[in-house]
Order: C-alpha cells, then structure tokens, then sequence
C-alpha cells in the first residue's frame, strides 16, 4: 500500500514538474531581453508562411529525427510551439509514427538476423510477448514506455507482429502523449493558461489510467494463476 500511495504521490510530482517548466519557459519567452533574441512569434508566422513546403520538410526532418533516437516527445513541444496545438500534434503524430515505421522496416529487412541471435534476457521477454499478441503489447508499451522508443520499434521489426497491428498499435499508443505535449509547447510559446491546464489534465487523466490499467492486469494474472494452481491440484 504504501509502495502504491508513493508511485501516484510520484506521478502528481511528476505532473507537477512538467507544469511547472513549461509555465517557466512562457516566463522565460515573455522576457524582453529573450524576447530580442528568440522570437517565438516571428518563428510561427514564418512557418505558417512558407505553407505546406515549410510543413513538410518540418516532417521529413522530424521523421529522421525521431528514428535515429531523438525522443519523440519534444518534436511535440515543437511542433506545438510553432505550429499550435491542433496543427502541431498532427504533425507531430506524423513524424512520430514515420520514424517508427523507418525503424520498423530497417529492422525487419536488414537486421533481424543479426538482432535475433544476440537479444538480451529483457528483449527476449519482450520479443516472445510480440510473437504471442504483438498489437496489444506494442499499444501497451506506447500508452507506458518501458524504454527507448527505438528500441520497441526495433523489436517489433524483428518479431512476428503483422505491419498492420504495429502501425495501428503505435498510432493510437503515441496519441495520447502527442497531443499533450503539443498542448505543453503551444501553450509556452502562447503563453495560454488555459492550454497549459488542459495539458495538465490529460496528462495526470493518462498516468492515472495507466494505474488503473496496471491494476487489472496484475489482478487477472494473479487469478489466472490460482485457477492455473487448482487445476494441478
């Protein structure tokens, strides 16, 4: 009980903390002297004047990005930042899940083999969870990140999931983070309160989830594993 009351007192500070930068950094934006240096709001009329040119090669570069490695999440912010919270998380969404898709299929076509005979114990684990329901472990590990994005992107690719259920599973896994951090940049570079609680929201409706989430999966494996007991007996 208290190892579950310090997890969720450790969410709301995690909350807490990214509230607090991003309001931080809309201080920090409103100052004249940053202000004389980094014009946010020139920086977002300028994208919004170069149209659909200046949006895609935002995304190609955002996709290249993202696949080697970056964390996707402050493409988000930047993509709020310039582009708003509508706009900026579909593009971020887009190049989120391109450069999943990029690692995805370098993975399957050049180095499963290489991969699959030196996998470590926890992407043994993870490997043979994809092998067994590969939509449902990739949705879970986007909604709860474990580890580098790359990597589950990579384990995906040399696993068994169908293409389909990988790229479903990471659209709708990335969403929910997408837009909160799109929220999270816009609202620093508007300075817009009202976005930024918005944002806060979603974020603390998302980690409660996952407690939730957690909750029911421990308590059916733990069922599962009585009825697995009786019947030996």
């Amino acid at each position: 009980m208290k190892s579950k009351k310090r997890q969720i007192a450790g969410d709301i500070a995690r909350v807490a903390i990214v509230v607090g930068l991003f309001a931080t950094v809309a201080l920090i934006f409103d100052h004249p002297a940053v202000q004389e240096q980094i014009d946010v709001q020139h920086l977002r009329s300028l994208m919004r004047d170069t149209g659909f040119r200046g949006t895609l090669i935002f995304f190609l570069v955002t996709t290249i990005i993202t696949a080697v490695g970056i964390p996707r999440l402050w493409i988000s912010v930047a993509a709020g930042a310039l582009y708003g919270a509508v706009e900026g998380s579909v593009v971020a969404q887009a190049a989120s899940l391109g450069g999943a898709i990029l690692n995805f299929y370098l993975a399957r076509t050049l180095l499963r083999g290489p991969i699959t005979r030196r996998l470590t114990p926890r992407m043994r684990h993870w490997y043979k969870r994809l092998n067994e329901n590969g939509f449902r472990w990739i949705l879970y590990l986007r909604l709860f990140p474990l580890s580098n994005a790359s990597l589950t992107n990579t384990v995906g690719g040399i696993s068994r999931v169908r293409t389909r259920d990988f790229i479903s599973a990471t659209f709708l896994g990335y969403l929910p983070m997408t837009i909160i951090f799109a929220l999270f940049g816009s609202s620093a570079a508007k300075k817009s309160l009202p976005q930024l609680v918005v944002a806060g929201l979603i974020f603390t409706v998302v980690l409660v989830g996952r407690h939730w989430y957690e909750k029911l999966r421990k308590g059916s494996q733990h069922k599962s594993d009585a009825e697995s007991e009786r019947s030996a007996l």
